[in-house]
């Protein structure tokens, strides 16, 4: 097996532990909450077959299930946010990029296309999630407090994980 695959599946056993175990307890106010395993889906090679991604967010989705006892609430928004990774990574980099295979970073599309990508893709999560979670449009205004404030926690977490995630790349090579 190659390298790309031992590093994808530490990555989402690493990312799964930290969600679950860590970030998952962290409700800032009873609303938002840090959604940094939406990273995983970010980090997708652009030519990945979108059976494999699906079937990825699919199983990160279902490891937070597992650990929140949330039934399937998850699972769905995860397999979402990975069916419409394409369409968003096609939005947010650039036209010449999309021929080659590349995986997404700050390297490769810059900060301010790779933070669009992270927070587009964490929005579509946010949005499916807490829809999933309140069932509900009539306290919106919680609903809306809960995905922004959500998506403002997870920005940061992403930038500073990606210069962790870079530091690493560039002393390897």
């Amino acid at each position: 097996m190659s390298t790309r695959v031992f590093s994808r599946l530490f990555l989402f056993l690493a990312l799964v532990f930290v969600q679950t175990l860590i970030l998952c307890q962290v409700r800032l106010f009873g609303y938002c909450m840090p959604l940094l395993l939406v990273y995983y889906l970010v980090l997708t090679p652009s030519h990945q077959p979108r059976v494999i991604s699906v079937l990825e967010g699919f199983l990160l989705g279902l490891c937070m299930d597992m650990s929140l006892n949330t039934p399937g609430m998850g699972a769905a928004a995860m397999t979402l946010t990975a069916f419409v990774n394409p369409y968003i990574l096609g939005l947010t980099a650039e036209p010449d990029k999309l021929e080659d295979d590349f995986v997404p970073s700050s390297l490769i599309m810059g900060w301010g296309s790779f933070m669009l990508y992270g927070g587009m893709l964490t929005t579509v999560f946010a949005v499916a999630y807490f829809l999933i979670e309140w069932f509900s449009f009539a306290h919106v205004q919680g609903l809306l407090l809960n995905i922004f404030g959500s998506l403002l926690l997870t920005l940061p977490l992403f930038a500073a994980v990606e210069l962790i995630h870079r530091k690493m790349a560039t002393t390897k090579s």
